[in-house]
């Protein structure tokens, strides 16, 4: 049972009313993202059994001999896999590594799970969010199908006042088997996991419309 799943277990037999505004934190709430990031499988028709799926690196030919073959992956992982923009986060999030020994994701939230998509579409400024100069959140679990985001965005009105929804995106098995694999605790010392992880909820924003099940402000 993969982590979304678990958690959307968790919350099944808490009331509704409770279930739409506690739920576990899958980034925003703490799990670091890893120094090396998967950018590709050979075959992303994932299978859940598999607990060790093949990864190259950006770039990577799959050993010299031919280019990965996206062809299997959902049009969500096949844009965070060859995307120049993801490519150029991880780069950016390396480089500063190699010269801080720290990791710049920790301080911009254009690294976390964040449906930017949508927000772009309510009107907010999405380069103000990413830069940490609006205070942003996302939690989510899955239930069924059904992957439910509680979502904060601070307002411009003021500094603790906040825009809350619940958004519920419907995906397909196969974006659920790829949730499955971006989704790994990986590390005995501290909690990681892939860069793509949270990439991927960033593009499925752009490319799938949510049901807005809540909006509310704080």
């Amino acid at each position: 049972m993969n982590l979304l799943t678990k958690l959307g277990e968790k919350f099944k037999n808490i009331k509704d009313e409770t279930k739409k505004r506690i739920v576990a934190t899958v980034l925003a709430g703490g799990i670091a993202l890893s120094g090396l990031g998967m950018t590709g499988c050979t075959s992303c028709n994932p299978d859940p059994n598999n607990t060790n799926p093949p990864i190259t690196n950006p770039g990577d030919n799959n050993g010299g001999t031919q280019n990965p073959d996206y062809s299997k992956c959902s049009q969500i992982l096949k844009n965070v896999l060859t995307d120049f923009y993801y490519y150029e986060l991880i780069s950016l999030d390396n480089s500063y590594y190699e010269t801080t020994n720290k990791y710049y994701h920790y301080q911009n939230a254009a690294y976390n799970a964040i449906p930017y998509g949508f927000l772009e579409d309510e009107g907010f400024d999405i380069d103000s969010i990413k830069k940490n100069k609006v205070s942003s959140q996302s939690d989510m679990y899955l239930d069924g199908n059904d992957l439910f985001i509680e979502l904060r965005i601070e307002n411009k009105a003021s500094k603790n006042y906040f825009t809350n929804y619940i958004l519920k995106y419907k995906l397909t098995d196969q974006e659920i088997n790829e949730l499955d694999i971006l989704f790994k605790y990986f590390g005995n010392s501290t909690k990681k996991t892939f860069y793509q992880a949270p990439f991927f909820i960033q593009e499925l924003s752009y490319l799938k419309t949510p049901e807005v099940v809540n909006k509310s402000y704080i």
